[in-house]
């Protein structure tokens, strides 16, 4: 498949920053986790025992969980039509969450319980090459009850949907997935459909070229 990303330059530079950032964060890790072995040793503070050893090993393995340095490796660009959709749904229950309003005596800033449904889609995808692929359409922007014009005195709802995507994708969509980005650019738009910002996922109008929320470039 025809690298499409060399034409944009700000997600060529993301796509190397996606990439080298995680290498780095596990180099150093391991790095000063060396370090300290050694010091340990030379100040005869290792201990000759197997339960010592395997600590070591789950501590040098925590970057490799976390950061994922070598995904790229496992990403690659792909084309394919989408073969069923799922709906998800998951109660999101955060701390709490902060709210201005305006009062006679100025702004207030107070705080309010933050429980909420994220709801997601799980798309199927049948690659052109006959592999089948999945992945979660979950946008790196989450809707609060100003987004849906909700008025503050309605803040006491308790449920609310956050995601854009619920209704993107459909079946038979066809899609193409570039390597080191989190979401699928849909094929083939009509007129009225929104171009996603592959990036972060949020919709944007066919006329725009940037993302109205990262402002990282529309692959056209």
């Amino acid at each position: 498949m025809k690298d499409i990303i060399s034409k944009y330059p700000d997600l060529v530079k993301y796509r190397k920053k996606g990439i080298t950032v995680p290498i780095i964060f596990t180099a150093v890790f391991e790095l000063i986790l060396a370090v300290l072995i050694v010091a340990l040793y030379f100040n005869n503070m290792i201990i000759s025992h197997y339960v010592f050893y395997l600590i070591l090993v789950v501590i040098a393995l925590i970057p490799f969980i976390i950061f994922k340095p070598f995904s790229f490796l496992f990403d690659k660009d792909y084309k394919g039509k989408v073969e069923k959709v799922k709906y998800n749904e998951k109660l999101n229950k955060s701390s709490q969450i902060p709210v201005s309003y305006v009062t006679g005596i100025g702004d207030i800033q107070d705080y309010r319980d933050n429980e909420h449904m994220d709801c997601w889609q799980t798309i199927s995808i049948e690659t052109e090459d006959g592999i089948k692929v999945e992945y979660d359409a979950k946008p790196k922007i989450e809707k609060t009850h100003q987004d849906e014009g909700i008025p503050m005195a309605s803040f006491g709802v308790k449920k609310y949907v956050v995601s854009s995507l619920l209704d993107y994708y459909e079946i038979g969509d066809e899609v193409e997935h570039y390597s080191g980005f989190a979401f699928n650019k849909k094929l083939n738009l009509k007129p009225n459909d929104k171009n996603i910002c592959i990036v972060c996922g949020t919709l944007n109008s066919q006329k725009e070229n940037t993302c109205k929320n990262c402002g990282h470039s529309i692959v056209k």
